[in-house]
């Protein structure tokens, strides 16, 4: 930058906040890209900056990175979080960084953050620096007032720009600085400077997204969509205006007819584009009517003043045309519909018709039965063979229902009022202009059956033949492409991906999201290794379903490749696996410095420990219990002894454990075993408490998590399995086994709880699950280098499984120790019949086989006591005889919270019993009726948990038919979410 400053060479930079802004950003050759917390303004709906989060700015920062991978990306520091102490202000840099994957970020201020911008640049992070209008500092400034008018206030800022670079900022912005101060700083640096409202003073320019493309729509003629040539256009266009832009301020080497000449053909080129060419209307007037500068030749005319002032100009050149299609609907993903034709030819993807899903034929009559006459048709590009053939922007067009009202649930659903279709064509009229385009293409929807079931029904009305090509739907796609996320849901995925989709349940928007999530797809599909498309490929036969013949078409390209595979991965069995050597794993700390606790006492541990966690964490408190769990713990490990601990919800209790447990650890060198109860604590352990611990403890140290065998794939049996091929197994198997197949190119720990599975894809896993743990040397190499060992409680306890697992131990059954049942799935009942056996006093099993054989064990809970006695839980973990001996200790801690006045707990005394048929009836009734009017009296801010998915299913659509109103149509609308705590961490808006 500093070069293209030595050389004159102006710099572009312009913000993004998300993919799409980011790829037209890169495309467009843009130099640098900010993402600025102008997102508050433009995005996030925010009159001003200031409640820009610094989750805000990581969010969209990590989302521009990954449309725009070869441009230097700057990212903002938001409002306050640079503004204390030097370790806060790292703490933020270190997330936009690690987190964000930015290249640098920028901070508002001068001479009061230069020591500030100093110390991020000496910790290895480029700073941009901003000075001028800092829109942070709004209203200390007074509002948005130009900056610089006088000698003092232009001194002023030169000093700030000279502390700045003094510091160490590789450039600073000017932002609505007179355009003489703002020369006179450019001149005065040897940094860049990069304007906004600041002239031509500056090195370069920077613009927002928003302003460039006036965020507003863009509509085109008729002929121009079906010509296809707009694109090209557009880009020829803006291929010449960078050509001005890139040598202005000089126009040296154009003389005045050249300029002249393209001045011309850019006006032509425009014409029809008439939001833009008001624009340049009503720039040459302010430029007829503005005094022209002393050294400006006198006979320069209009037109030439108006290339001359280009780099102020709000144009879409930044985007290189593409900001002419219609921009809320995001014109980069019709830019990717012709990609499709291009990086997949000859293939089974040349002949995609992205009607996608959503013609939305909707069906809104009570029963369900027959379909209602309302349509939401939608057209859309159609690509053929190798041509790329963009025929216009997505067009919502609506279908006249005929006299049939729309229900009120359709109306708050998509939009659509009895007003928007009453002069609308008929369903006749619609289909003729339909049918023409479903000639010999492929139907790709999301939850396409939905969608042609609806179809099929109009063709059939308006005395057309059915359709008869092949059906893809993206929800099969993301399953198998992307087998670890939370949901399919449309808009859940374009969330994920970083694709705006406001407008859910609209045929525009559906098709365009589903059209980018079809693209995502392809990508990941691509980048697969050959062996795993092979694997796919086999699964899903081409004569048998139209996934199958996509598959084919896939391998015979990707087989055609001359390069396979140099991705990294390991291949074992056929499988291609995302594994790396395990031998590579090295002791968490340099053996020739010693124990770093040889000469230090637990206390001096610990005070080392609150200092640094008074740092990390904000409104760090110590707390009196954990306080005396650390003693309490400590005790137990030093003395060997075992330890019953009550702590309440709210005591720190994971932190009470851990960190005497990682001194006792580390100072003994002997490892240490945590074994929770749940899976969902193991991974809070592993994903919140582990990662911060290693902030805190002042040495490094390892913790390896570790579950149950039944949490891991066995890849012999997942082999065999899908080597069988057996022809009677049920569809889902097909798509559980494929979701496998992909999803070992993704994990490092062939973790089941990594995976998104459904229907039958439970038992199915159950079928190919370790007997022995998978990656057992990988987990013996763990075990061997860490410190802590972290599993759940089967894990621990699986040396006790020694009841004989044969059937003539269940045909006896004269163990009166014992309780046996069976159980049956309702949905798939010839397939999952289970037996169980389990022991009713487990405590001598325990105590010889677990107790007796630990030095130390200590249980915590938050609830351990009876009546305010261990005696009882004493007595069903066989801890008598520790008791007796004085080998066992115990601990009541107090609890934080006060629950008599910060909880309440009512039992309904009217509800029946849950007892037949019947009885479930009734209780259904009134529970739906009890829920309703409790959702109805907290607006909806509920959440309601059932432990029966049978009954979830029972009252989920009366419920959702109580909760119908006007007023509540997205009161209800999640019917079950596969992983609560993901559903819980989406934002407020897709919580509704």
């Amino acid at each position: 930058m500093k070069k293209y400053k030595q050389d004159g060479v102006p710099l572009s930079m312009i913000t993004a906040y998300d993919y799409p802004t980011a790829q037209l950003a890169e495309e467009a050759g843009i130099d640098l890209i900010l993402v600025g917390d102008s997102l508050g303004n433009v995005v996030l709906g925010y009159n001003s900056t200031l409640p820009v989060t610094i989750d805000d700015m990581v969010y969209h920062t990590r989302s521009v990175v990954r449309g725009a991978g070869n441009t230097f990306i700057v990212a903002d520091m938001p409002f306050m979080t640079y503004h204390g102490s030097v370790d806060e202000t790292l703490k933020g840099v270190r997330r936009l960084m690690q987190e964000g994957h930015a290249h640098a970020v920028k901070m508002e201020g001068g001479l009061e953050i230069a020591d500030t911008v100093k110390a991020v640049v000496q910790a290895g992070v480029p700073v941009l620096g901003h000075i001028g209008l800092t829109p942070q500092s709004v209203n200390q400034i007074g509002g948005y007032r130009i900056q610089g008018k006088d000698a003092a206030d232009a001194r002023r800022l030169l000093d700030e720009a000279k502390a700045l670079e003094a510091a160490g900022a590789f450039g600073i912005v000017l932002e609505l600085v007179t355009e003489e101060v703002a020369r006179a700083i450019s001149e005065e640096l040897t940094i860049p400077t990069i304007g906004i409202g600041a002239g031509r003073g500056c090195d370069g320019q920077v613009l927002v997204f928003h302003d460039v493309v006036h965020s507003r729509n863009v509509y085109l003629s008729t002929e121009q969509r079906q010509e296809a040539l707009v694109l090209s256009r557009a880009l020829q266009m803006n291929d010449m205006l960078d050509e001005i832009i890139k040598r202005y301020p000089s126009a040296e080497g154009l003389n005045k007819q050249e300029l002249l000449q393209k001045w011309n053909l850019l006006k032509r080129m425009s014409d029809g584009m008439i939001d833009e060419w008001l624009m340049f209307e009503e720039k040459m007037s302010q430029v007829r009517e503005r005094e022209l500068d002393k050294d400006k030749p006198a006979s320069l005319e209009p037109e030439q003043e108006a290339v001359t002032a280009l780099p102020e100009l709000h144009l879409e050149c930044f985007s290189r045309g593409q900001g002419y299609f219609k921009l809320q609907m995001y014109p980069q993903a019709i830019m990717q519909f012709s990609r499709v034709v291009t990086d997949y030819p000859e293939s089974a993807l040349t002949r995609f018709y992205l009607a996608l899903a959503h013609l939305n034929l909707e069906q809104t009559e009570e029963a369900g039965i027959h379909l209602q006459r309302i349509m939401h048709l939608n057209g859309s590009p159609r690509l053929k063979g190798l041509v790329c053939n963009v025929l216009g922007c997505i067009e919502a067009k609506l279908a006249n229902p005929e006299g049939v009202p729309i229900p009120p649930f359709i109306t708050g659903l998509t939009g659509i009022t009895d007003e928007d279709v009453a002069d609308a064509p008929s369903l006749e009229e619609m289909m003729m202009e339909m049918v023409p385009l479903l000639d010999d293409v492929v139907l790709v929807g999301h939850n396409v059956a939905f969608d042609f079931h609806f179809l099929q029904n109009a063709l059939d009305r308006c005395g057309y033949l059915p359709f008869t090509g092949r059906i893809l739907d993206t929800i099969d796609f993301l399953k198998i492409t992307f087998p670890s996320l939370g949901s399919y849901q449309l808009g859940y995925v374009s969330s994920e991906f970083g694709f705006q989709h406001d407008r859910p349940h609209q045929a525009d928007s559906d098709a365009l999201a589903t059209a980018f999530v079809l693209l995502k797809c392809l990508d990941e599909l691509r980048a697969l290794p050959l062996i795993t498309i092979q694997r796919l490929s086999d699964l899903f036969a081409p004569e048998d379903s139209d996934l199958g013949w996509f598959f084919d078409g896939m391998r015979t390209e990707k087989e055609s490749e001359p390069i396979q595979d140099l991705d990294g991965h390991t291949y074992y069995r056929q499988l291609a696996l995302n594994v790396s050597d395990w031998t590579d794993i090295g002791s968490p700390r340099d053996e020739r410095e010693g124990n770093p606790l040889e000469n230090v006492s637990f206390e001096q541990f610990m005070d080392q420990v609150r200092d640094n966690l008074k740092e990390t964490l904000d409104h760090y408190e110590e707390r009196e219990a954990q306080t005396q769990m650390f003693s309490s713990v400590r005790q137990a490990l030093d003395e060997e002894k075992h330890l019953l601990i009550e702590a309440g919800t709210g005591t720190g209790k994971s932190l009470g454990y851990l960190l005497p447990a990682i001194y006792e650890s580390v100072k003994q060198e002997q490892k240490v075993m945590v074994s929770t109860h749940t899976i969902n604590l193991q991974e809070q352990l592993r994903e919140r408490d582990i990662p911060m611990l290693t902030q805190v403890v002042p040495f490094p140290f390892k913790a390896a998590v570790f579950k149950g065998r039944g949490h891991y794939l066995c890849l012999r049996k997942f082999e065999h399995k899908i080597n069988k091929r057996e022809f009677a197994t049920p569809k889902e198997d097909y798509f559980t086994a494929a979701q496998m197949i992909v999803w070992l190119t993704q994990t490092e720990t062939g973790d089941d709880e990594e995976l998104n599975l459904s229907g039958r894809g439970g038992d199915f896993w159950e079928t190919v699950q370790s007997d022995k743990l998978l990656l057992e040397v990988k987990e013996d190499q763990d075990d061997y280098q860490s410190d802590s060992l972290i599993t759940d409680i089967s894990g621990l306890l699986k040396d006790l499984a020694t009841i004989k697992d044969n059937l003539r131990f269940f045909m006896r059954m004269d163990d009166a120790n014992t309780v046996y049942w069976m159980e049956a799935s309702g949905q798939f009942r010839s397939k999952s019949l289970q037996l169980y056996a389990v022991p009713v006093d487990v405590s001598a099993q325990l105590k010889d086989m677990f107790f007796d054989k630990k030095k130390s064990v200590v249980l915590t809970s938050a609830t351990l006591s009876v009546d305010k006695s261990f005696q009882f839980m004493i007595e069903q973990l066989g801890l008598q005889e520790a008791a007796e001996n004085n080998r066992l200790l115990t601990s009541m801690l107090p609890s934080p919270f006060n629950y008599r006045e910060q909880a309440l707990l009512v039992i309904p005394r009217d509800f029946p019993s849950v007892k037949g048929s019947v009885g479930d009836a009734h209780f259904v009734d009134m529970l739906v009726h009890s829920l309703a009017e409790t959702a109805i009296a907290t607006r909806g801010r509920m959440m309601v948990l059932f432990t029966s998915y049978r009954m979830l299913r029972q009252v989920y659509d009366p419920l959702k038919e109580a909760l119908s109103g006007p007023k509540m149509e997205h009161m209800l609308t999640e019917q079950m979410v596969p992983r609560i705590s993901e559903w819980l961490e989406r934002p407020t808006d897709e919580q509704q």
